[in-house]
């Protein structure tokens, strides 16, 4: 039982860790850039899986201007409301926080093509 529950414990601290340097990433030409308010209507299946963990997690996700890739320039969005609709869609605002360059960047299986990018540790 020890050894499952520091298992878990061990399991647990790398997802803490993830949640600041794995982020989810919304692409939208013009993007956004930081210090600005960033006011969006998510509706796509992708985007609503985005946004219901970005809220229910560290309020953070990537804006990125450009199919995402690792090179690419994207601003890191702190998410302050979020109004959920009955569907799933949200309506949100947020401001930019940071320009980020992607680092690694892959679609996760079974989200219809939500992006991830790793990035610098962010400040939690």
């Amino acid at each position: 039982l020890q050894e499952r529950s520091h298992i878990n414990q061990l399991h647990l601290q790398r997802i803490k860790q993830e949640a600041n340097t794995h982020l989810p990433v919304f692409a939208m030409h013009p993007g956004t850039h930081q210090g600005a308010q960033v006011a969006l209507h998510f509706f796509e299946p992708r985007y609503k899986i985005l946004i219901r963990r970005c809220w229910e997690g560290n309020k953070r996700f990537l804006f990125c201007a450009t199919t995402p890739r690792e090179g690419a320039r994207a601003v890191v969005v702190n998410t302050h409301t979020a109004r959920f609709l009955s569907d799933g869609r949200a309506n949100i605002v947020g401001t930019g926080e940071q320009e980020v360059v992607l680092g690694r960047t892959w679609i996760e299986e079974g989200t219809g093509g939500l992006v991830y990018s790793t990035v610098d540790t962010l400040d939690a």
